[in-house]
């Protein structure tokens, strides 16, 4: 599988800036630092659509780590 990390070296509890992509389908899969391979959250194909703005934000489990969740939320631009 051909994948594009748009975000990289994102810390822990840190945020990226807002990121263009293409409207149409896309993966979301968040990975470790320094390590593709090992899967933390993968969210699936999503649909983007041209002229949408979302901020995700990953959640740990009530008592911490795994299994990770999301919110998406909708921005106002």
């Amino acid at each position: 599988t051909n994948v594009t990390a748009v975000a990289t070296n994102v810390a822990y509890e840190g945020s990226s800036l807002y990121i263009p992509v293409t409207a149409g389908t896309a993966r979301i899969i968040v990975t470790a630092p320094n390590n593709r391979t090992n899967v933390l959250f993968d969210l699936g194909s999503v649909t983007l659509t041209a002229g949408q703005a979302w901020t995700i934000i990953l959640l740990d489990a009530a008592g911490g780590g795994t299994p990770l969740t999301y919110v998406a939320l909708p921005d106002r631009h």
